[in-house]
């Protein structure tokens, strides 16, 4: 391995996780940091090593420290939650483009999960 860099195996998923939920595109990150879209994509996509100067430039472009994207220190529970929401928000969408009958059947399944969860705790709240 080359003299400054850093290899740490999910930092593909977090720098994709963290990018995507923060809205933006491999080319608005690329812009924000300085880097181009060809090396965004290749870190999210092609290695899992990292020299510190593009890190450092995606941590301060994403808000994020350096530590979040490598996966040393947990990705604080806000972004977790906004990372979380931004898939479910992307499943809503397909769900909206599925045919009506076809979304009613899934809302049901969904209402019904809720009444469940509900119902379990009731029951062990007693």
């Amino acid at each position: 391995m080359k003299q400054g860099y850093i290899l740490i195996m999910d930092i593909k998923n977090n720098l994709k996780n963290i990018r995507k939920s923060r809205g933006l595109t491999q080319e608005e990150l690329a812009k924000k940091s300085g880097l181009t879209q060809r090396v965004i994509a290749y870190y999210e996509n092609e290695t899992e090593q990292i020299s510190s100067t593009p890190l450092i430039e995606l941590a301060k472009a994403l808000e994020v420290s350096t530590d979040e994207i490598l996966g040393l220190k947990q990705i604080s529970s806000n972004l977790q939650l906004q990372i979380n929401e931004s898939k479910l928000l992307k499943k809503l969408k397909k769900v909206m483009q599925l045919e009506r009958r076809d979304q009613y059947a899934v809302f049901q399944l969904i209402n019904s999960l809720q009444t469940k969860s509900k119902l379990k705790n009731k029951r062990l709240t007693k």
